[in-house]
């Protein structure tokens, strides 16, 4: 902004050239105003001294644009050269044609040395292709209007050869003889890249501390399995080999679970298809289900871990209660299992063509260990459950169905 020291000089430059200029000039005659009448040469004096007036008014005006002037250019170098970004436009060919200052101390050099040199100089060896790529093929040169800007990551050099991660956002557009230029945004962004780092090897020790926790709980839920096998295999009388069974279904299901995520590279969330189907396969194979179809339709959701482990136990109580009571004395059946998604997350159904259940049966005042088992999970996965004798055929007179509604949560694999 102008000073009054600053004001001063510049009108005794502008007396100096004024001066000099009339020095230049012939001095106008005076012969013709002894001529003139008082009130002629009145009036000469009168329009002198108008356009002396006019001459301090415009004078007056001027200092005020320069004054406009100087906050317009402070404004601008607040704005443009001192941004936290770095700002440069290059030439089609990618010669640096302008740059700020933030611009020119990222890359360390003069913001004078910047100009006419080209961009790529700047660029890490290794990212020059990628630079190329997005310069062209992202941003092809255009004769009209502003293209879209668009981002790309790339690593660049410091004159001390330092290298630091850039993220540069550019879009195409013409200069006033309507030649292509292109207008970069450059950012340093080493910090957050550093961050990302960090957090991927965090999270990569996360999962690889899962797989092995996973792992040895796979293992353990075995070794348990085994020793159930070993102690029905030893136990007397059928009521405790029965619950020894029951017992050992449960186990192999969340043992399912386990293997199926390990197996997998899951850590947090399991497809519900694949588990079931594990679920059933398991916990059929300790019984006589030889006499038993499995008809299986399942939609592909994905749920966490803590939603899967529940629903593969209330999935396992339900073949053992159908295995148990549904097909007495080698009858053959049919079970059914679907899982499907609703409106408002997803449906499991199970039913079966079996005996069904007894008259008056009522599933609140039931006191077996199974059913209420099913009611605690259910109600810790926040769903609704429904048991009904199902209508029967000429050649089944009846059978049961049992279905849960559950909520389902965002999950990034779906």
């Amino acid at each position: 902004m102008n000073t009054p020291s600053h004001e001063l000089s510049s009108a005794v430059e502008l007396r100096q050239r004024a001066e000099e200029r009339a020095r230049k000039t012939a001095i106008p005659s005076l012969d013709h105003l002894e001529a003139q009448s008082p009130a002629a040469t009145h009036q000469i004096l009168h329009e002198l001294h108008v356009h002396q007036i006019e001459l301090e008014i415009q004078n007056e005006e001027l200092r005020r644009a320069q004054v406009k002037l100087d906050v317009a250019r402070s404004r601008y170098f607040d704005l443009y050269d001192l941004a936290p970004v770095g700002y440069v436009t290059t030439s089609d060919h990618g010669l640096v044609l302008e740059a700020n200052l933030t611009a020119a101390t990222l890359l360390g050099v003069p913001r004078n040395g910047l100009i006419q040199q080209p961009l790529s100089r700047f660029i890490f060896k290794e990212d020059q292709d990628l630079y190329y790529h997005y310069q062209y093929h992202h941003h092809p040169p255009k004769t009209a209007e502003i293209s879209p800007s668009r981002a790309c990551e790339l690593r660049m050099t410091h004159r001390d050869g330092t290298v630091f991660w850039a993220r540069l956002e550019a879009t195409t557009a013409t200069d006033s003889e309507g030649a292509p230029i292109r207008r970069l945004v450059l950012s340093d962004i080493t910090e957050l890249k550093r961050n990302e780092a960090a957090l991927q090897k965090a999270v990569q020790e996360k999962q690889e501390l899962n797989q092995e926790l996973q792992h040895r709980a796979k293992n353990s839920f075995a070794l348990i399995v085994s020793l159930i096998e070993l102690m029905a295999s030893v136990a007397q009388g059928d009521e405790t080999q029965a619950t020894l069974a029951e017992i050992g279904a449960r186990v192999r299901a969340m043992s399912a679970l386990y293997h199926l995520l390990q197996t997998t590279d899951a850590s947090i969330e399991t497809r519900l298809d694949r588990y079931f189907t594990q679920v059933i396969a398991t916990t059929a194979a300790a019984y006589p289900t030889g006499n038993l179809q499995f008809q299986q339709t399942y939609d592909a959701i994905t749920v966490p871990v803590k939603i899967a482990a529940p629903l593969g136990m209330i999935l396992t109580e339900w073949l053992t209660n159908a295995f148990k009571h549904a097909f007495p004395n080698g009858r053959s059946g049919t079970i059914t299992v679907s899982l499907s998604r609703t409106a408002t997350g997803a449906r499991l159904q199970f039913a079966d063509d079996g005996v069904g259940l007894p008259a008056g049966f009522d599933v609140t005042a039931t006191q077996t260990l199974g059913l209420r088992l099913v009611q605690i999970l259910v109600k810790q996965i926040a769903g609704r459950f429904s048991l009904e004798r199902t209508s029967g055929t000429r050649e089944r007179a009846t059978g049961t169905r049992y279905a849960i509604q559950f909520l389902l949560a965002e999950s990034p694999s779906q």
